[in-house]
Formats: C-alpha cells, structure tokens, sequence
C-alpha cells in the first residue's frame, strides 16, 4: 500500500546517527531535509546538514534515503531560472546534494498561473539537466505541472499547512497520474491519530502510493521527535508496500 514513509523536519536537535539506525531497522523511511539552511525551527544549520551527509557517506552498511525540501526563496528562484539549482549546489559544502536522490519544490500555496508556460519549461529543464535527481512538486488544486515528463507528484491539498483531509483527492486525479506513469505521494496532516483513517481509507480503494509525507504532527514541544516516528514506523508496518503481494493501482 505504502512504499515509502517520508519524516519530513529532522533539526539541530536530532542526532544524525539515531536516524541512521531507524533507516536501518525500516529501510522504507527516507528523511525530507528543509532548505535553506537557517538553523532555526524546522530548517537544520548548514553545519548540521554537513554532518548529516558526512555521516551518511560514510556508512556504507545501511542505505539511507534523503529528500531535499526546497522552500523560498529558492523554489521561485529555481522555476525563473534552473541554472540557480546548480548554482545552490556548488555553493553547498562537501557535495552535500550528492546524498540526495530526490528534490522537493515546496510551492506553499504561491499562485503561478502568470507564469505557466514560462515555468513548466523551466521544470523540464532542471529535470532534463539534472537526470541524477528526482524532482517532485506539489500538487496543491493551485499548480498542477502533472503534464510534464519524469516529474513526481506531491497530493497535497493545504500547500504544506498540515491540514488532514481524507477527501485529499480526486479518483480522475489518481486515474491521470496512473495513464501518465507519474509517481506521486500524499502529504496533509498526516500522524498518528489521522492514519488509521486515511489507511482505511486506502484499504477501500485499494490504494498504492508511492510515499506519505508527514511533518508537524512528529514533532513536540521540543521540535523534532524519532519517539513519534517510531510510533508512526510500528503502526505502518503492516501497510508497507510489499513487491511479491502487491496491488493493483487504481
């Protein structure tokens, strides 16, 4: 039912090598990185995001799957110009995006409908120059670059508010990013209390996605919280994506 589940926040308080031995026991989890690198909230120091990735390099035993998240000011810097994407990665430390496999565009709710054709052939450019990258955006009923090729698709409906909604999509939605080969996830108010729903939910359909996405609700007063995620991590194992049982998508 679910590939992958992505724990999206991970901060300065978070040891990198607790991270590691949760990816060890559920190699299913891929971790989203916030940029850029303010050290403050949920967005690590680049001084943290160095260590990360050292540490990831340097242990060669378990696979560990990250995901940058890219906020402003960069994402609008990225779809007027893709050359400011490697123009990030040069200035970033230590080959720090060489860790990543996939880039998320976090639109929040920006309105691009000016700029349509403009930044759907920006997209097809990053991607295009880009192959060592997987690209994801959002689809949040405000955007929607679905057409465009070797892009992943982000479902979320509250521009990354966080908000739970278990009419999260349309069955047309699903049917077009199936006809099209697209992958796509689900994030919105995602937790612990919200997934026995959504599973159901997904039960009914007969639902695979490819990733979940969650964010505020593994956190606590002290920020980011693995003692949430484990919790999470428990709860899902029986609805992880196995290859040899798997359904049919809808």
């Amino acid at each position: 039912m679910i590939k992958t589940i992505t724990f999206t926040g991970a901060d300065d308080s978070i040891n990198p090598d607790d991270m590691i031995n949760i990816s060890a026991k559920y190699p299913h989890v891929e971790w989203g990185i916030l940029f850029p690198s303010y050290g403050t909230g949920r967005f690590p120091s680049k001084q943290w995001v160095n260590k990360l990735t050292t540490t990831v390099q340097t242990n060669t035993l378990t696979p560990v799957k990250l995901c940058a998240h890219f906020c402003e000011p960069w994402v609008e810097k990225i779809l007027m110009n893709p050359l400011y994407f490697n123009a990030l990665a040069e200035n970033l430390s230590n080959d720090v995006l060489t860790q990543f496999k996939r880039v998320q565009l976090n639109f929040h709710g920006h309105n691009f409908k000016n700029d349509i054709p403009t930044v759907i052939e920006n997209l097809q450019l990053l991607i295009k120059n880009n192959p060592d990258f997987e690209f994801i955006v959002q689809d949040d009923s405000i955007n929607d670059f679905a057409v465009i090729p070797n892009i992943s698709v982000l479902l979320d409906t509250s521009s990354g508010a966080g908000l739970f909604n278990n009419t999260w999509y349309s069955k047309d939605k699903i049917k077009e990013l199936n006809k099209l080969n697209i992958s796509f996830g689900y994030a919105g108010g995602l937790g612990i209390d919200t997934l026995p729903t959504a599973v159901d939910q997904w039960k009914k359909e007969n639902l695979t996605l490819d990733w979940i996405d969650m964010e505020t609700k593994v956190r606590d007063g002290q920020g980011f919280s693995l003692p949430k995620v484990i919790e999470v991590l428990e709860y899902m194992q029986p609805y992880i994506y196995k290859e040899q049982h798997a359904s049919t998508r809808n």
